[in-house]
C-alpha cells in the first residue's frame, strides 16, 4: 500500500474535546510513500471527510477516507514546496518551512 500511519489511534469525541470551536484531531507520526521522513500529523474526521494536516507547516490534505487524504497531503506538500522555492523574498518562518519541505522530498 502507499499509506502507513504510525501511532496509537484514539478519536476524540465531542464529550472529550475541550469547549472550543476548533476541531480536535488525533496527533500521530505519518509516514507517506515518496517522502524521505515521517511528519507530525493531525488527523481530523467528519461524517464524510477525513483531513490530515502537517502540524509543522500547516499544509493539509482531505478526502473521503484516510488514504485519499494522505495522498492529497503529499500532493499539497509538493505544491507548497514548488511555490516557496520560486519566491526569493521569504520571511524567516517561510524559510524554515521551505527547508523542512525540502527535507521531506530529499532522497536519502
Amino acid at each position: 500500500g502507499d499509506v502507513l500511519v504510525l501511532g496509537q489511534v484514539k478519536w476524540l469525541g465531542q464529550s472529550e474535546a475541550q469547549e472550543s470551536d476548533e476541531p480536535t484531531g488525533l496527533e500521530t507520526l505519518v509516514v507517506i510513500e515518496g517522502l524521505s521522513r515521517a511528519l507530525n500529523g493531525r488527523i481530523y474526521e467528519s461524517d464524510d471527510q477525513v483531513a490530515v494536516a502537517d502540524v509543522d507547516t500547516g499544509v493539509f490534505g482531505a478526502g473521503p477516507d484516510l488514504a485519499a487524504a494522505i495522498r492529497d497531503l503529499r500532493d499539497s506538500l509538493g505544491e507548497h514546496l514548488d511555490v516557496l522555492a520560486t519566491d526569493e523574498a521569504l520571511s524567516p518562518d517561510l524559510q524554515r518551512q521551505l527547508a523542512l519541505l525540502r527535507s521531506y522530498f530529499t532522497t536519502p
